[in-house]
């Protein structure tokens, strides 16, 4: 286990501010926030969660991270500063530049030396050592992303829903982050509620389950039961979260730098930008409450589709109250099965349900991965789809649709010429017009059509992917419209929870007919 930072705490008196000086082993530093408000049992319910002295282990007396260490260490200490954000400190920064840095650095050194012995006299062994390769880079970058959380575990979270495209071993291995980061105390929880609702949570809800039910790379998810009997669920914040996001994120662009200095530019700088702009947006709970409740709204009276209601009076910049929602998650096939839930129609309706946000509402869900697609059984086989977490969302601009009617019907020709006419219509072009990349990734975008069975968007995108890949290494894209960039990353997210339900589909067959539907 490795050591995570003490914290410095700020605390505040009756009369002005008094600075209290707990140990500095990690130089992580507290920044207090709002206003200050008593935590009297923070002791008594850290001892509850399992985190008394004995929970130290071999941590060399280091309190894990986000956990509060009062001055003097009385048992009955009351923490002023409820609501905290921490920032890391040089060591815990460092710890997680080396960990993001030397997986990323291991995994590519890895598969560049296996890409060379592909082309030597080794040839043989390589398909072997390849197997065990995909093993243990799956293995160290599930670890890595578990450690750390934030935006490795972010992209762990999307890349365990390519079965298209990824080695069994990465699908299996990274399945296990959806909803699965380090759960935070629930003292920590507490104090957050404390701060952002402005009183002890036990004034406002009739129980509030310690157990986690969810526990992902931005916030937490909590049962619990308001005072008049609903049952709702409470979704907190955090505390580390915004300053891990900066390192990480930082680490990653040096990355990337680094790598493209080798291999060329691969346009992942593109990528990266539009992933700090959604978690920007992701860390206010308020807009993804207004989210949720457009949502709710444009699927009113649609019997397939559910939304968890929002409960506005105690929704905050970090704690967002729902509707609870005890649903199967899509992927879950033991529960399926024994709900009697057939896969073919859940993905009809989800993909009926994606066709009407981009096409009917102009609004859509972007981040559809397995942690956030449940289903409700109802009798004799019937269900509701539920979308849950709507911290990514996109706004389609008015001309989309038309646009993407064009480039249906042109793939559906087979016609080059027209595929490419449709990209650059829909805002794609890359860095050099000369080198005419659009019109050669239309060329094997029909190429493969033109091979392609009944498999669906699965075989599609693996056959297609090194290809288009290869050209955009030799002229990245220079510019991608963010609703085209979301949707690219749906499509990839959909594709996955098709294959991993064992269904196939033809994407373009299946939305031809839906798309005259729209608005």
């Amino acid at each position: 286990m490795s050591v995570q930072p003490a914290l410095r705490v700020r605390r505040c008196g009756s009369g002005g501010a008094r600075r209290g000086r707990g140990r500095r082993r990690g130089g992580g530093r507290v920044r207090r926030r709002g206003r200050a408000l008593g935590c009297a049992r923070r002791r008594r319910e850290a001892r509850a969660d399992g985190r008394g002295s004995g929970a130290r282990g071999k941590t060399r007396g280091a309190r894990p991270r986000g956990i509060l260490e009062l001055p003097g260490g009385a048992p009955e200490a009351v923490v002023t500063t409820a609501a905290t954000e921490i920032e890391l400190g040089p060591r815990e920064r460092l710890r997680r530049a080396a960990r993001t840095g030397g997986a990323i650095a291991g995994i590519y050194i890895g598969y560049k030396g296996l890409h060379w012995l592909d082309r030597g006299a080794l040839r043989g062994v390589v398909g072997v050592a390849r197997r065990q390769w995909d093993r243990f880079s799956a293995s160290t970058l599930n670890d890595a992303a578990t450690d750390l959380g934030g935006v490795l575990l972010k992209a762990g979270q999307f890349l365990a829903t390519r079965a298209d495209v990824l080695p069994p071993a990465y699908i299996e291995r990274l399945a296990r982050l959806q909803d699965r980061a380090r759960p935070i105390p629930y003292a920590d929880v507490r104090c957050v509620l404390c701060a952002e609702l402005g009183t002890e949570p036990e004034t406002l809800f009739a129980r509030i389950w310690r157990r986690p039910i969810a526990s992902a790379s931005l916030a937490q998810v909590h049962r619990a039961t308001l005072l008049d009997g609903r049952e709702v669920a409470i979704k907190i914040q955090r505390p580390d979260v915004r300053s891990a996001l900066r390192a990480d994120l930082g680490t990653l662009r040096l990355a990337v730098r680094a790598i493209q200095s080798i291999e060329g530019t691969l346009g992942f700088s593109i990528l990266l930008d539009q992933l700090e702009q959604s978690l920007d947006r992701e860390l206010d709970f308020r807009l993804e409450a207004e989210s949720a409740e457009r949502m709710a709204r444009n699927f009113a009276g649609d019997a397939c589709v559910r939304i968890p209601y929002v409960v506005p009076e105690f929704t905050r910049t970090r704690v967002l109250v729902t509707e609870y929602l005890p649903g199967i998650r899509v992927t879950d096939r033991a529960r399926r099965t024994r709900a009697g839930l057939d896969c073919a129609r859940v993905l009809d309706v989800l993909f009926d349900a994606y066709t009407a946000q981009v096409f009917g509402h102009g609004f859509f869900h972007g981040d559809p991965h397995p942690g956030n697609l449940l289903v409700l059984p109802g009798r004799a086989g019937s269900f509701e789809l539920c979308f849950v977490d709507f911290g990514i969302v996109q706004e389609v601009p008015a001309g989309f649709h038309p646009g993407v009617v064009a480039l249906v019907q042109s793939l559906l020709a087979r016609d080059a010429t027209s595929v490419a006419a449709a990209l650059y219509a829909l805002g794609l072009e890359t860095r050099d017009p000369a080198a005419r990349t659009i019109e050669r990734i239309a060329e094997r975008i029909t190429s493969a059509l033109r091979r392609a069975d009944a498999d669906g968007f699965a075989t599609l995108v693996a056959a297609l992917g090194s290809e288009i890949g290869e050209l955009l290494r030799e002229d990245p894209l220079a510019s991608v419209p963010p609703h085209v960039f979301l949707l690219g990353r749906v499509l990839g997210l959909l594709s996955g929870v098709a294959a991993q339900l064992g269904v196939r589909i033809n994407p373009i067959r299946a939305l031809l007919p839906r798309l005259f539907e729209g608005r």
